[in-house]
C-alpha cells in the first residue's frame, strides 16, 4: 500500500514536471545550500512518504527558488529539481538503511540507470504502472536476487528504494533534455 502511494505520488510529481534545458552543473545547487540537518529531515520526510506540504520539505523548496532565480531556471527546470532532491533523499536514506541491513542494491542501480522506457514514463506520468510493472519483468532475475530471503517489510523497503532510484534518475534526465 505504502509503495503504492510512493509510486503514484512519484508519477504526479514526474507528470507535472516535463523536460526543460538547464546545465547539470547547477542541480546540485539546492542540496549544497542544506545544513546537515535540513538534509537529515528532508530524507526522514521522504521516507515517511508525507504530505508534499509537510514543513520539513520547506527548505528544499526554497533552495530551489533561490538557484532557480540565480540560475536563470525555468519553472519545468525548478520542478525537476525538486522532485530530483526528493527522491534522492529518500533513495540515499533508505540505501543506507538498506545496506546496515546487508542488502546491495547496486544491481537494481545498474538495472535502473539503463531502463530508458521507465524514465520516459515517469518523466511524462504516462503509463507509470505499466513502465513499473515492464521494469520488474524486464529485471525480475535481478529483483529476485535482491529480494531472495527477506521478509516483507524489507522487499517493501527494497521497492521503495528502487522508486526513489528511478524517479532520482529520471528527473536528472528531465532537468538537462532540451
Amino acid at each position: 500500500m505504502r509503495r503504492s502511494l510512493l509510486l503514484a505520488a512519484l508519477a504526479a510529481l514526474a507528470a507535472a514536471t516535463p523536460a526543460a534545458a538547464a546545465d547539470i552543473a547547477g542541480l546540485d545547487c539546492p542540496d549544497a545550500a542544506l545544513s546537515e540537518a535540513q538534509r537529515g529531515a528532508l530524507a526522514d520526510a521522504v521516507v515517511a512518504m508525507v504530505d508534499r506540504s509537510d514543513s520539513r520539505l520547506d527548505p528544499l523548496r526554497a533552495a530551489v527558488r533561490t538557484c532557480a532565480a540565480r540560475l536563470h531556471w525555468s519553472d519545468r527546470a525548478a520542478a525537476a529539481a525538486t522532485t530530483y532532491h526528493v527522491a534522492a533523499a529518500g533513495s540515499a536514506q533508505l540505501r543506507r538503511r538498506l545496506a546496515e541491513a546487508g542488502v546491495d542494491v547496486s544491481p537494481l542501480d545498474r538495472a535502473v540507470l539503463a531502463d530508458r522506457a521507465l524514465h520516459r514514463a515517469l518523466i511524462s506520468g504516462d503509463g507509470v504502472g505499466a513502465a513499473l510493472a515492464g521494469f520488474r519483468a524486464r529485471n525480475d532475475a535481478i529483483v529476485e536476487r535482491v529480494i531472495r530471503g527477506r521478509s516483507g517489510d524489507m522487499a517493501e523497503l527494497i521497492g521503495n528504494y528502487t522508486g526513489f532510484a528511478a524517479a532520482a534518475v529520471a528527473m536528472r534526465f528531465s532537468f538537462i533534455e532540451n
